[in-house]
């Protein structure tokens, strides 16, 4: 496959008007046309219908007054729409200076030209297979004689202004399959209401992102060290994996370096999981609880109990690892190599979040005093301290390997009688071990006790900045926070290792 590169196009020749509402402050018009070349800074290229890729928040895409880097934004995206001739989009303009100039330059027919910035381009000879649109610039001269936009409407209140097009004798005021601005259903609109929604009820439309595969990130990343556009690489790198994105969408070829990984994380799903949306992770604590009480009714005062609660706050941690590869692994573009190297770096990030996790967990959790007989007694007086604490049961108890041998050789003469009692999580099919839990001791919870914050979508970041520039770095990313919510949620308690699980009194003389 052929190393995808940036992309810059301009539409063609007797493309239709660009349409200017000074008023809304709008630009509307074909970006793209389909199966038509343009001479590109990668050679001609042309986009068949279905070749390009949007975002599905239209609003990254920003509308240049002329392209990047040196391109400054002067309106962003309100609507794109793939059409039988092309692709079309309407972009509301900033008021700042250069906002303005562009509506003018626009509307006065010298800045008139649309052109798209592209990235991740895969092709076959001249046509493109697959890219992503990231933003479109607004530029004078189109790569061919006459590809220039061919009308200018311009609308100021009432008034129609029209500016004529290239063709002699053109009157027409808005462009072909178009409507006037005041009809156009891609226009903005202002709503004074918005509609009231129950607590919990999703009303968001399910949208879909396309983004790189592994091989295609990995084709693209063997490009750049090659050689292959290195000023526009450094750019659109950090742009696919940026690292420091707080909350956005992981790309599909992270999720597949998740579907590599031999180890499944034990620890971390026994405790409640939320988004890191920021560098802290941010909770809170009651001081003193709120209540209800009975209520006489007939307009008295209702029953008011005192309530307060406590802020807390964590910082975030963060998780790297990155090793200097071998420029031959690019060079020769060892995809297997390379595909293996991540999907061990995820192993690990998956593995040593976790037993960061339990060690949080070990470290927060209150001791009961005694000492239990056994493994399944100490789980069972762990998770009874819990429900009379809580209200709730246990969810989760952790225990030493070796420990869990106790329970193995049991007969079903020899289990309690009681098991898998209510409020209690005595079953062994339940449990979760570890080498990190001290044998002889347990570690009983339930999930509301604590939480743990992971980087919204993959926890997985790669910063492309050192590859680019190296060509033989690389690097792994990743964010995590924990928080105890629940203290009285959260034990551990000792057990003899000496003696048969399931005999013996329930806990031995404390000390």
């Amino acid at each position: 496959m052929t190393p995808p590169n940036k992309a810059t196009v301009t539409n063609m020749e007797q493309a239709p008007p660009m349409v200017v509402a000074e008023t809304a402050r709008t630009i509307t018009g074909r970006v793209l046309p389909w199966g038509e070349f343009g001479a590109t800074n990668n050679g001609p290229l042309k986009f068949p219908a279905g070749s390009i890729n949007i975002p599905s928040n239209v609003e990254q895409v920003k509308l240049l007054a002329g392209h990047s880097p040196a391109g400054v934004a002067v309106g962003h995206a309100t609507s794109i729409e793939a059409k039988d001739d092309g692709l079309w989009a309407t972009f509301q303009i900033g008021s700042h200076d250069a906002g303005n100039d562009a509506l003018l330059q626009a509307s006065e027919k010298t800045v008139d030209a649309f052109s798209i910035e592209a990235y991740g381009i895969e092709r076959d000879g001249t046509t493109v297979t697959n890219s992503y649109l990231s933003a479109v610039a607004l530029v004078p001269n189109p790569a061919f004689a006459g590809a220039r936009v061919s009308q200018v409407t311009a609308e100021r209140g009432n008034d129609e202004t029209e500016t004529p097009g290239n063709e002699p004798g053109s009157q027409e005021s808005t462009p072909p399959n178009e409507t006037s601005e005041s009809e156009t259903p891609n226009m903005p609109k202002k709503n004074r209401l918005a509609p009231g929604t129950l607590p919990g009820d999703d009303q968001t439309t399910e949208t879909t992102t396309e983004h790189f595969s592994l091989n295609g990130a990995i084709d693209y990343l063997t490009a750049v060290v090659s050689g292959q556009s290195p000023d526009v690489a450094h750019a659109e790198l950090t742009d696919i994996t940026d690292a420091g994105m707080i909350g956005r969408e992981a790309p599909q070829w992270l999720g597949e370096l998740w579907n590599g990984v031999t180890y499944t994380r034990r620890i971390i799903p026994l405790m409640t999981q939320k988004p890191l949306t920021s560098r802290k992770a941010v909770g809170y604590k009651w001081v003193t609880k709120p209540g209800v009480d009975k209520y006489t009714g007939n307009k008295t005062d209702i029953p008011s109990k005192e309530a307060k609660i406590e802020a807390v706050e964590r910082e975030s941690e963060r998780w790297a690892g990155g090793n200097d590869l071998d420029r031959a692994f690019w060079d020769f573009k060892e995809r297997e190599f390379l595909a293996a190297y991540w999907a061990a770096m995820a192993e690990s990030y998956a593995y040593e979040t976790d037993v960061d996790a339990l060690k949080f967990l070990i470290n927060n959790a209150t001791a009961i005093d005694g000492t239990a007989t056994n493994v399944q007694s100490a789980i069972s007086r762990g998770s009874l301290a819990i429900d009379n604490r809580l209200h709730t049961p246990a969810s989760f108890a952790i225990i030493n390997p070796a420990d869990l041998e106790q329970v193995l050789s049991l007969s079903t003469m020899d289990a309690p009688r009681y098991l898998g009692i209510a409020g209690t999580i005595t079953d062994p099919a339940k449990w979760t071990t570890s080498e990190e839990v001290t044998a002889g001791t347990a570690i009983i919870g339930t999930k509301a006790a604590a939480t743990h914050f992971e980087l919204a979508g993959s926890p997985l970041r790669v910063e492309a900045e050192h590859i680019a520039k190296g060509g033989r770095d690389a690097a792994l990313f990743g964010y995590t926070a924990k928080m105890l919510n629940r203290p009285e949620g959260l034990v551990k308690v000792t057990f003899d290792t000496n003696k048969a699980a399931g005999g013996g009194d329930s806990r031995a003389e404390e000390s």
